[in-house]
C-alpha cells in the first residue's frame, strides 16, 4: 500500500480547491440570512468546512512531505469532525445548543484567570449579550472550576453514529469507526504496530480528508443551493474510483444534491 497516497493526492486537492469556493459562496449568502436559527445552524455547518479544509492542507503537506504517522494523527481527528458533523446535521437543537456552549467555553477561559464577577463584563464587551450568556449557563451549568473538563456531548463516538438518520451512511460510517479509525488509533496511542505502520496507513489518511470534506462541502452546497451539484458529483465520482481500486474501501456515498 505504501505509496499508493501519491495517487489520492490529486483528488484531495480538488476537493479542498472546491470546499474554498463553496466557502467564499456560503459566507456571501449566509451574510444575508435574516432568520437566527437558520444563521446559527449555518454557524456550525461553516466553521466544520472551514476546520476540515484546514486540516485537509495539513494531511496533504504531511503526506507530501513523507510524514505519514502525522497526516494519521490528523486524519484521526477529521474521523472524530465527521461523526460529530453527521450527528449535528441529523438533530437541528444540537446547533443551537452548539452555539451556546461556544459561549459557555470563552466565559470558562476567562473565569480561570479572572474573577467570577468579572467574566459576564468580559463576555459583554466580547459581543455575546446577556441573553445569551444567561441561556448558557442554563444550559452547562457554568461551574468555574479550573481543572474541570468541557464536554459539550455527553455521549461517545460509538453513540453518535448509531443516532445518525441516514441508514446508508450510518453503515459506512461505523464501518469506518470499527475499522479504519481502529488503526489510527495504534498511532496515536503508541502501540507497537502503530509506532511501525505509519507509512501503511496514509492512503487511509488521506482517504478520511476526502470523504469528510465530502460531507461539508455538499451539506454547505445544499443549504443556499449554491449551484456546485455536477462539480461535486464529478470530483468525487473520480475520487471513489480511485480509493476503490487502490484500498478496497468506498467513499462516502454520493446522495442527490436538491437544486431549486
Amino acid at each position: 500500500m505504501p505509496g499508493e497516497e501519491a495517487k489520492l493526492l490529486p483528488h484531495l486537492k480538488e476537493h479542498i480547491a472546491l470546499a474554498k469556493e463553496i466557502e467564499r459562496d456560503f459566507v456571501t449568502e449566509s451574510e444575508k440570512e435574516s432568520d437566527e436559527t437558520e444563521r446559527k445552524k449555518n454557524f456550525f455547518v461553516y466553521h466544520f468546512l472551514h476546520r476540515t479544509i484546514a486540516y485537509g492542507e495539513s494531511i496533504e503537506l504531511l503526506v507530501e512531505k513523507g510524514f505519514y504517522h502525522e497526516a494519521v494523527l490528523v486524519a484521526r481527528t477529521v474521523l472524530e469532525g465527521t461523526i460529530n458533523f453527521e450527528y449535528y446535521k441529523d438533530h437541528h437543537d444540537i446547533a443551537d445548543k452548539w452555539f451556546l456552549f461556544r459561549i459557555y467555553e470563552d466565559g470558562k477561559r476567562v473565569a480561570n484567570t479572572f474573577a467570577l464577577a468579572s467574566t459576564r463584563k468580559w463576555l459583554a464587551t466580547n459581543n455575546f449579550n446577556e441573553k445569551l450568556v444567561d441561556r448558557a449557563e442554563k444550559e452547562f451549568g457554568f461551574n468555574y472550576l479550573p481543572k474541570e473538563t468541557l464536554t459539550f456531548s455527553k455521549k461517545s463516538l460509538s453513540d453518535l453514529i448509531n443516532r445518525i438518520n441516514d441508514t446508508k451512511l450510518r453503515r459506512v460510517i461505523r464501518h469506518q469507526y470499527d475499522t479504519i479509525y481502529y488503526e489510527f488509533s495504534q498511532i496515536v496511542h503508541w502501540s507497537p504496530s502503530g509506532v511501525a505502520d505509519g507509512e501503511i496507513s496514509a492512503p487511509l489518511a488521506v482517504t478520511a480528508a476526502i470523504d469528510a470534506l465530502f460531507e461539508m462541502l455538499s451539506e454547505a452546497n445544499k443549504k443556499y443551493c449554491l449551484g456546485f451539484n455536477k462539480n461535486i458529483g464529478k470530483i468525487h465520482d473520480a475520487a471513489d474510483k480511485t480509493v476503490t481500486m487502490l484500498t478496497g474501501i468506498k467513499t462516502e456515498p454520493n446522495r442527490k444534491q436538491e437544486t431549486k
